[in-house]
């Protein structure tokens, strides 16, 4: 309740929600405690009882493998110009390569920006950064590159990280897996639990008085009328 107090912004607010809503806060609450309660239940008799069979998730890894591949990352610090490549600016990105190559840890981080590049770390793929992730394939982890000449202006880029695609473990891809067939098996145990609510339930009716009615009186008093 403080959270949903809190939530509206102050008093006045969470006021007039209440009087929008047209409930007490003493309904509101019985109404929240319920709507708690409920998933309290389902979340211990339907989503932590709804279990998929581990040798189903392994004859699916098995079948469907290649889809639960981990594709390949190419992860670099990319110093890229923002002049245009001319003389001018090709002698720049020379410049900023020899100062990087002096540098013990060839860190581009280190550099002081002078409006004519930015420094960024991004991960590239042959999709959309062809001239750098040709250049990054034949660096080593914390390797610098030449100046390139890409399609978009010139860059100088570090590797940072690689790892190359791969199939994963079951124990990696499981979580992946049973995501995929958890749906199911929440709605399996759903009907299972319906069902064992209907075979326990004992109906009863209370201070309830019934009339019997005389159904050939009735046709008589139709008739009549």
């Amino acid at each position: 309740m403080a959270n949903l107090r809190a939530s509206f912004g102050g008093e006045k607010e969470y006021a007039e929600f209440l009087k929008q809503q047209n409930v007490t806060e003493s309904e509101l609450r019985e109404q929240t405690d319920r709507s708690l309660t409920i998933e309290l239940i389902i979340a211990r008799e339907v989503n932590n009882k709804a279990s998929v069979p581990e040798d189903e998730l392994r004859k699916e890894y098995d079948r469907e493998k290649q889809n639960y591949m981990v594709p390949e990352k190419v992860s670099v610090i990319d110093v890229a110009f923002i002049v245009k490549r001319d003389k001018d600016s090709l002698r720049k990105a020379n410049t900023i390569l020899r100062k990087l190559r002096a540098d013990k840890d060839k860190d581009p981080w280190k550099l002081v920006l002078d409006g004519t590049f930015i420094i960024r770390t991004i991960d590239i793929s042959s999709n959309k950064e062809k001239e750098l992730y040709t250049a990054a394939k034949k660096l080593k982890v914390g390797g610098l590159s030449g100046v390139i000449k890409a399609s978009d202006g010139l860059h100088i880029i570090k590797l940072r990280d690689y790892q190359p695609e791969r199939t994963p473990p079951f124990d990696q891809a499981k979580t992946a897996i049973e995501g995929k067939f958890r749906p199911q098996a929440r709605q399996k145990r759903l009907e299972e639990w319906e069902r064992e609510l209907r075979q326990d339930a004992k109906i009863e009716i209370k201070d309830v008085k019934i009339d019997i009615v005389d159904e050939p009186a009735i046709e008589a008093k139709e008739k009549k009328n």
